[in-house]
């Protein structure tokens, strides 16, 4: 009785593996299966995401504070100090449309980076 050949494989990547299945010596005819790694995922895709949406909810939060601020009624007892607050108020003001924008564009970015992560799953 004469010896089996080696078997001889071409792996395409170099990552793959070869497992040789059931005893050679035994049954003479051992079974060959070329597992094939799992493709790279971008771990740092989800939770880049996750954060972006936290900092949108953070900034609609501070935008919706400072926009109420910027629309509650003036204070003061003289002219200059109505005309002070009211342009105090403005500043909210412009600050709190800042802060809307930055929400939108992080709740933008927040859903490609999911539906990005999502997509390659």
């Amino acid at each position: 009785m004469s010896a089996p050949k080696p078997a001889k494989l071409a792996l395409q990547p170099a990552s793959a593996q070869a497992l040789l299945h059931g005893d050679v010596f035994l049954s003479g005819s051992p079974t060959i299966a070329v597992v094939q790694p799992a493709p790279r995922r971008a771990r740092w895709v989800a939770p880049l995401g996750y954060a972006t949406g936290g900092l949108a909810v953070v900034s609609l939060s501070a935008a919706v504070i400072t926009g109420s601020i910027a629309s509650a009624k003036p204070t003061g007892i003289t002219r200059a100090e109505v005309q002070s607050d009211l342009d105090r108020r403005d500043r909210y003001a412009d600050i709190a449309n800042g802060l809307y924008l930055a929400c939108a564009a992080l709740a933008l970015g927040a859903v490609a980076l999911l539906v990005s992560h999502l997509r390659r799953e």
